[in-house]
Order: C-alpha cells, then structure tokens, then sequence
C-alpha cells in the first residue's frame, strides 16, 4: 500500500487546490432559501470551486447555485433509495477538478478564515499520510449549542480527503447508504485501506437547529447489503487494491 500511494501521488500530485463540496436533496424546502444562503455567501469567495452534488432536487437550488456561480451536478434518481449519499459522492469524487475536497453542510455559516485554515494545515501536514476531521457545535431546538468531538457523531463534521485517492479506489460502494454503511466505508476506506491517521481539529463552526426528520428510508435487506459490502470491499481492497477495486459497486466507472 506504501508504494501504491506513492504511485498516486506521483500521478496525479498534492498541489493543495480544494474543491468545497455540499450533498444536495431539495436543501431551499428542507433548510430554507435563508439558510442556503447563509451557507453559500460564507463560501462565495470560491467560485466554481464550491461544487453542488444534486440528487435531483426539485427545489430551485439550481437557479441559485447558478446565481453564486458553483458547479452543479445532477445525479440521477436511484428509485428505491431516498437519499442515495455515496452515489452523490462519487459523481463528485469524479468529476471534481481538485486534488482535495472538503464537506460543506447547508445548515453552517463557514467562518471568513475557514479556508485559510484549511491551506495552512495542508502546508504543514502530509495529507498523504492524515485526513483532516473537523468538529464544532451543534444546536439543540432550544438553541442550545453543545460542542462536538471526533469520537461523537455529528452534522456539524467536515472533513478534508486527498480525492485521488479515493478516485483510484472507485469511490464509495453504493450497496451501502446514508445509514448503512456509507460512513463506516468512507472511514475504514481511509484508515483500514489506505493507512491514514486521523487530524482532529476543532473549529467554531455552528450547526443551526433544524428539522429532526429521516432523510434515508432503507429496508432490512438494503442495511443488510450495504453492511456487507463494507466488510467485504474494505478487507478485499486491503489486500489486492486494484483488482478490488473494479469490484467496487458506482454508476460512475
């Protein structure tokens, strides 16, 4: 795996430019047109940068994605799954131009020296070797704020990733979904496979209130599959990476 990853490096190299990328389901009827706003304007600075992965929203977002000037891509409708995140994330993983990316969440205001931060951690550490996890606050519907770690799941995480290296690995296997598997694969992906250490780094950012409702409607048999394919794929790409990874189940390879 050591010279695996130095092959990818050398191939496609570790200029820090960074694409900011958002997971989009109709966010202007589930955050509100304000919020969205909110988040974009704190991020506009970036352009073409800022990359919107739209599950085919019916919403207006694209018209104000258009509007900032981001890039907007549209991922088809996979019919039985909701909320289909690792198709979303592969589409991105894809066709994102950036050496790094790092998540976006329409429910925070990004801080005006987020992305300097970002530069200068990437300067100073070897994204090769680590992967940066962000944590801040979250809001309580009473507007309470209660502040998060690495080990407590939260909306208000961001990470930063090293794309080739999830490019060279077909992205994230869509057997898996927003509550079966799919984080589970990101992070053994980066640990298990490719051997990085995780950088936890708290910042002030702020999660808003919002909505307590399921976005993902799965059946036993989807979490059965997709838990599966985690443990299959991650161990199966551990050992023969390349040979694994054409198994690797995407719309996009």
């Amino acid at each position: 795996m050591r010279k695996i990853k130095r092959d990818i490096v050398e191939k496609y190299g570790a200029e820090p430019t960074i694409g900011y990328y958002y997971y989009s389901l109709n966010p202007t009827e589930y955050v509100g047109e304000e919020q969205v706003r909110k988040s974009f304007d704190s991020v506009k600075q970036h352009g073409e940068n800022v990359i919107i992965g739209d599950y085919s929203s019916t919403d207006n977002i694209k018209e104000i994605v258009e509007e900032y000037g981001f890039t907007f891509l549209t991922i088809e409708k996979t019919p039985e799954i909701f909320f289909h995140e690792p198709k979303i994330a592969n589409k991105i993983i894809k066709e994102a131009p950036q050496n790094f990316l790092c998540y976006l969440n329409f429910w925070i205001h990004y801080p005006e020296n987020f992305s300097n931060f970002l530069i200068n951690w990437l300067n100073n550490n070897n994204g090769k070797t680590h992967y940066l996890k962000m944590t801040g606050y979250a809001m309580y519907p009473d507007g309470k704020l209660f502040k998060t770690n690495h080990l407590r799941p939260s909306h208000s995480v961001s990470t930063l990733l090293y794309r080739p290296f999830l490019y060279e690995a077909h992205g994230y296997d869509e057997r898996t979904t927003y509550n079966a598997g799919t984080r589970n694969y990101a992070v053994g992906l980066m640990t298990r496979v490719f051997g990085l250490d995780v950088h936890a780094h708290f910042f002030p950012f702020i999660h808003a209130n919002h909505k307590r409702i399921h976005l993902d409607k799965v059946t036993k048999n989807q979490k059965k599959e997709g838990f599966a394919a985690t443990t299959l794929m991650l161990g199966d790409l551990s050992r023969r990476f390349y040979r694994a990874a054409k198994k690797v189940k995407n719309s996009y390879w």
